[in-house]
């Protein structure tokens, strides 16, 4: 039985039911886990909470609240939930809608946020994905548990040693819904509501900034569902695409400005900035020669947010003809 409070917040938009009372039910099976509330924020969603979740309200009376309101996104609508958190609430746990807990996430983050840590963060699955986060080999992550202090053999806990900002900025590797915090040290963190995508990044850049100190499990404590996704539709190729790259643009350029970072660190994002430069160029040429009809409000924007993409369109197309062009003659050499 735990303690201290813990408050879950799940921001909600989904076009299907059933996907939220799923969610709802993973937290309702928490293990020896029995003071805490559910926060479900109705972001607009086509789908009424109060609809999907109407058996369980009257279960579970003053357990779930929901909070409707117009949409906002994920990072507004997780922000009124962190708003509504009640007064005695130590910790928060993020929970988006289509994902779900295995029964020990709480009872493993309680344990280990009692000893003294801030933040905690385990190991995800994603419904398409044979490969855990940690493990899988397509995101080359930075860190490794073997380097870091095991506090814990049974529940596979770890204290993060080194730089967490470090880690981050090379690779974001912490999953959203299985995040569990010290809110009362840290009641007035938020998410930067003009990010669609990457909001939670620079949240854990945030804490990180505040020195919190972090621990995480190995264990696969989080699934992730086939619910509303906003990078969905935003591949190589799309119409979304260019919005995609340019709100990873603003992140990047938010990180290097709002952040105190070292030489290295300000290399990493400044490196990781002209990659996601010569993506937009690409993905702009590839709309033109399409045919597609491009949104000229996002160009303009563009012109506020990184006029140097501009500057440098110039080089950055010329090396992805260069780069075009010599791979075509070593395909046509071979």
């Amino acid at each position: 039985m735990n303690s201290h409070k813990i408050s879950i917040i799940i921001p909600y938009f989904q076009t299907e039911g059933g996907i939220l009372k799923k969610s709802v039910l993973s937290v309702l099976r928490q293990e020896v886990v029995n003071n805490y509330e559910v926060i479900v924020v109705d972001d607009a969603s086509p789908v009424p909470a109060k609809k999907e979740l109407g058996p369980l309200l009257a279960e579970n009376k003053g357990l779930i609240k929901i909070i409707e309101q117009k949409n906002t996104g994920p990072a507004g609508a997780r922000n009124k939930g962190i708003d509504a958190v009640s007064k005695d609430t130590v910790y928060v746990a993020f929970l988006d809608s289509d994902d779900q807990w295995e029964a020990s996430h709480l009872k493993n983050a309680l344990f280990a946020l009692d000893k003294g840590y801030d933040f905690y963060y385990s190991d995800f699955q994603r419904h398409f994905s044979n490969y855990s986060r940690f493990k899988n080999p397509e995101y080359n992550l930075k860190f490794s548990p073997n380097r870091h202090l095991n506090i814990d053999k049974q529940r596979n806990l770890y204290e993060f040693s080194g730089s967490f900002l470090d880690s981050l900025l090379q690779n974001n590797f912490v999953g959203t819904s299985t995040v569990v915090y010290r809110y009362e040290k840290y009641p007035h963190l938020r998410f930067r509501e003009e990010f669609f995508n990457g909001e939670d990044l620079i949240f854990w850049l945030e804490l990180s900034k505040l020195n919190g100190k972090v621990v995480f499990t190995t264990n696969i404590e989080a699934f992730y569902g086939e619910g509303i996704n906003i990078c969905v539709g935003s591949g190589w190729g799309t119409p979304k695409a260019l919005k995609h790259l340019q709100n990873q643009i603003k992140k990047n350029k938010y990180i290097i400005n709002g952040f105190v970072l070292n030489k290295d660190q300000r290399k990493i994002v400044k490196r990781t900035l002209h990659e996601v430069r010569k993506s937009f160029v690409a993905a702009l040429l590839h709309e033109i020669a399409k045919s597609h009809k491009i949104d000229c409000n996002i160009l303009l924007a563009q012109l506020k947010i990184d006029f140097a993409i501009y500057v440098f369109f110039l080089p950055i197309l010329l090396r992805i003809i260069y780069k075009k062009y010599f791979r075509q003659n070593n395909d046509y050499n071979k």
